[in-house]
């Protein structure tokens, strides 16, 4: 016995259209979402595996990159003094998100209690969140001002000489950490409260 494979020629006729309107969806939809990527490839992959590669070579701008190896990084890892000194600024910078994390979570806990004037204590550790930029700063520049500044200020009243919190390489960057965990205190209490609301209790 031999097998025949009919078509129908009707059927294949309806199905060519709509074939063809799907590949016309298919190249609409690459055109569209095409720009992201060539912005993606141009601005973002193209000067990333520039730099990678120039790593790896001598380069001055007014001349062309000569190859060296591992010389650069060589130099930078064991001659620069001021890349280690980068790398611990940023350890110790750095320390602060789990100190922002351990104190908003504690504060949450607390103001997830039912105590009096909770939502105002609320919107307190809120307020700057909304406040300007520039405020804040002045505001901290006030507190840690190493002559006139209300940190140093309170210390005096228990006789502790206040360091100059802004201007002393040791004490600018703890400085830092306390105004930058101070200034993500509301968001991240109003991430834990809601999440404590959620729990049974």
């Amino acid at each position: 016995m031999s097998n025949f494979t009919s078509t129908n020629p009707a059927k294949a006729i309806q199905l060519r259209p709509a074939k063809n309107k799907f590949k016309k969806q298919m190249l609409w939809g690459y055109l569209f979402i095409a720009p992201p990527f060539i912005g993606l490839a141009i601005f973002l992959l193209y000067p990333l595996l520039s730099s990678f590669y120039i790593s790896f070579t001598s380069y001055n701008f007014s001349s062309s990159p000569e190859f060296i190896g591992l010389d650069n990084y060589k130099r930078m890892l064991f001659n620069d003094e001021l890349v280690w000194k980068t790398l611990g600024n940023t350890f110790y910078a750095a320390l602060g998100v789990p100190i922002g994390m351990a104190v908003s979570l504690l504060i949450a806990i607390l103001l997830n209690q039912k105590i009096k004037g909770r939502n105002f204590f609320r919107l307190m550790f809120f307020l700057p969140t909304i406040c300007s930029v520039v405020a804040i700063t002045l505001m901290w520049q006030w507190i840690f001002n190493s002559d006139y500044g209300l940190l140093n200020y309170f210390l005096s009243l228990f006789h502790i000489q206040g360091p100059a919190w802004l201007t002393d390489e040791h004490w600018s960057m703890p400085a830092m950490i306390i105004q930058g965990v101070w200034g993500g205190l509301g968001v991240n209490i109003i991430l834990y409260l809601s999440a404590l609301g959620n729990v049974p209790t």
